[in-house]
């Protein structure tokens, strides 16, 4: 495996499996939590390879199994749950069962007792939360484990190219078998996924970036004056601004004609007038599905109910094959509006 343009190019963590670790310097270090460093020269290429290895058993050690000192008798009841003869049975027992929990980027815990709401309440959370309750109920069970900080690897640009954003920052955990090998456990619900496909790039941005990695793959098999590589970075740079520039035309041109049209303004049109009925927040990167997730607690079961409905409406008939009738999203709105002001008439009345 090669990595390249790291957005800390001095640092970089390896799995336990990692073996052998090659870069562009002699300053090459790591330590006893596989996290390597590096120094490199001014104008040296920074890139990684990572050569497989076989990972080696360790000794284990007390901080590994240090639980924090709000740690009480609810949170080691909770953690006693997992219990099981074998440690890597009690890693399976607290996967299965974070499996149905409820993962989320928009949490709202109990700011005096965070982790007790989270692990004890099932409250919905994102990857930091399950990583350290995974952690922590390893180690309520005596089994070492760490928490792990790096990045969730999953937009595919080419055949053998990956895109890693600032955005795919994830947590997980590595815990210590009887032997003393160490292994990786990622106890966050794979419902990641749907948010993570959320926040995936498009085909255009995907292009650049992997003609970019093209490109610097072959400019690596060149030895050229610096006179030379500058004139092929501008060069290569005016290439790609072209490109780019052609792309957007492109784009805009396509979706100049299709938001256009008289139904792309009646969809939008529906669209805030339920922003507008129902009070919510108007995120265009929100999915249908997310706000179905983020209704207010405060509201009433007729509330509750009817935006659901619409939402489910608009979800299946925004992007179907036909083009659907409309009339039918403006029936489940009038339906909103009447449970909104019957909600009104309560709490005033009341």
């Amino acid at each position: 495996m090669t990595i390249t343009s790291l957005r800390w190019d001095s640092l970089l963590f390896l799995p336990p499996q990692a073996g052998e670790v090659l870069a562009a310097t002699e300053n090459l270090a790591t330590n006893t939590h596989k996290v390597w460093s590096a120094e490199f020269d001014e104008g040296a290429s920074k890139t990684w390879t990572a050569l497989p290895g076989a990972a080696s058993a360790e000794v284990e050690l007390p901080a590994n199994l240090l639980l924090p000192n709000f740690w009480d008798e609810a949170l080691q009841t909770e953690a006693d749950r997992y219990a099981a003869s074998q440690r890597r049975r009690v890693a399976a027992n607290i996967r299965a069962d974070f499996l149905s929990r409820e993962y989320s980027l928009s949490v709202d815990l109990d700011k005096g007792k965070p982790f007790q709401d989270f692990f004890l309440n099932r409250r919905p959370g994102y990857c930091f939360w399950f990583a350290t309750a995974g952690a922590l109920s390893l180690r309520a069970n005596g089994i070492p484990s760490r928490l792990v900080s790096g990045y969730f690897v999953h937009e595919r640009v080419g055949s053998d190219v990956w895109l890693v954003r600032e955005r795919d920052a994830h947590s997980w955990v590595e815990w210590q078998d009887e032997a003393g090998y160490w292994h990786t456990f990622d106890p966050t619900p794979p419902s990641i996924m749907n948010f993570q496909q959320q926040y995936q790039g498009n085909l255009m941005g995907r292009w650049v970036h992997l003609l970019r990695e093209r490109w610097n793959q072959a400019w690596a098999k060149f030895d050229l004056s610096d006179q030379v590589e500058n004139i092929a970075i501008v060069v290569g740079f005016i290439v790609l601004l072209f490109l780019f520039v052609r792309e957007y035309l492109r784009i805009r041109e396509v979706a100049t004609a299709t938001d256009g049209s008289d139904a792309a303004r009646q969809w939008r049109k529906l669209w805030h007038r339920f922003i507008s009925i129902s009070g919510l927040p108007d995120q265009r990167h929100w999915t249908a599905e997310h706000y179905r997730q983020t209704l207010p607690s405060g509201w009433s079961d007729e509330q509750s109910r009817s935006a659901v409905e619409f939402l489910n409406y608009y979800q299946a008939a925004r992007f179907a094959a036909v083009e659907p009738d409309i009339s039918e999203g403006k029936s489940r709105l009038a339906r909103l509006r009447k449970a909104m002001k019957n909600r009104g008439q309560s709490a005033a009345t009341g």
